[in-house]
């Protein structure tokens, strides 16, 4: 099965766009997930959001807003203008939960200067 519960913060305002040749938007972000037994590890994860949700992630969420993502693991094949593979890992979301309180100004608080990006090559995974 190939199902991801998420909850974290974004690191940038989402980017809102349309497929070609149609209506259908897509919106991109970014968040922060801190691990749950590694609390000085922080993993960016990005999330892709199809429709409505998309729209309605665009409106209103922002840097810093906290967000709950329930979705699925993908990994999508893309070349360089110089022919070379590359490969971006992300989660396709069915369910985004808006976590930040009306009226909160939801970059207050946050300080991601403080993180620290996953590793290449974890070798100290807690599984």
């Amino acid at each position: 099965m190939n199902n991801i519960n998420l909850t974290g913060n974004l690191v940038r305002d989402p980017e809102m766009k349309f497929l070609p040749n149609s209506e259908k938007a897509v919106t991109n972000f970014t968040i922060a997930v801190q691990r749950p037994f590694k609390s000085d590890v922080t993993d960016f994860i990005n999330i892709v959001v199809f429709g409505k949700i998309a729209e309605n992630c665009s409106t209103y969420l922002k840097k810093g807003s906290k967000a709950g993502v329930t979705g699925y693991l993908t990994i999508r094949k893309w070349q360089t203008k110089e022919n070379e593979n590359r490969y971006t890992t992300e989660v396709i979301a069915n369910t985004v939960e808006f976590l930040t309180p009306k009226g909160t100004d939801s970059v207050g608080g946050n300080d991601y200067q403080d993180m620290v990006p996953m590793d290449e090559n974890p070798d100290d995974l807690p599984f």
